[in-house]
């Protein structure tokens, strides 16, 4: 093992940086989401978010009973913010 200086690399990324996923390309982002990395990261805020936009928008037309395709749709939706 070689002793770490301090400095940052030549390309001023720390090395825990690099090793985060990352894309430049919508191309890279649908792989990166395909492959699950995206989901692992964004699926508990997702069911976070997406619960509470739900209960603030959409409750009170759920219980009301006048629910429809729309409403249930824009709670799908909700739970896609985070993505």
């Amino acid at each position: 093992m070689t002793k770490s200086s301090g400095r940052l690399p030549a390309d001023g990324m720390p090395p825990a940086a690099r090793s985060v996923l990352s894309w430049t390309t919508p191309l890279q982002a649908l792989a990166l989401f395909a492959r699950g990395a995206t989901f692992r990261t964004a699926g508990p805020t997702a069911l976070v978010v997406g619960t509470v936009l739900s209960l603030v928008n959409q409750l009170h037309v759920v219980l009301d009973g006048a629910a429809t395709w729309a409403t249930w749709a824009r709670v799908v939706v909700n739970f896609a913010v985070p993505y």
